[in-house]
């Protein structure tokens, strides 16, 4: 018999012994933990997206209206600073 056919026979003798069901049943109980967090991790990830979503919508809105607004949006009147907005002096 060849060695890897020893081999095989050996893992396949361990897994059907006592030590080998505790073995299968760790592999058993590891594979439905990674499952459900891989399932619980669905929603976790699609609530975060949105949440940037939103964030990305507003701001993209916010520096739209910043931007289209046009000019600065101070108005001073004279050199001092006195005026009622329409961008002449003062004195009337």
């Amino acid at each position: 018999m060849k060695n890897w056919q020893r081999r095989m026979i050996a893992i396949l003798e361990k897994l059907a012994g006592e030590e080998g069901a505790d073995l299968v049943e760790y592999v058993l109980l590891i594979s439905f933990i990674a499952f459900g967090a891989t399932a619980g991790a669905m929603p976790v990830a699609q609530g975060i997206g949105a949440i940037f979503d939103k964030a990305s919508t507003q701001l993209a809105s916010a520096v739209g209206t910043g931007a289209s607004s046009g000019g600065s949006s101070s108005s001073s009147g004279g050199e001092d600073g006195s005026g009622d907005g329409s961008g002449h002096g003062g004195d009337h």
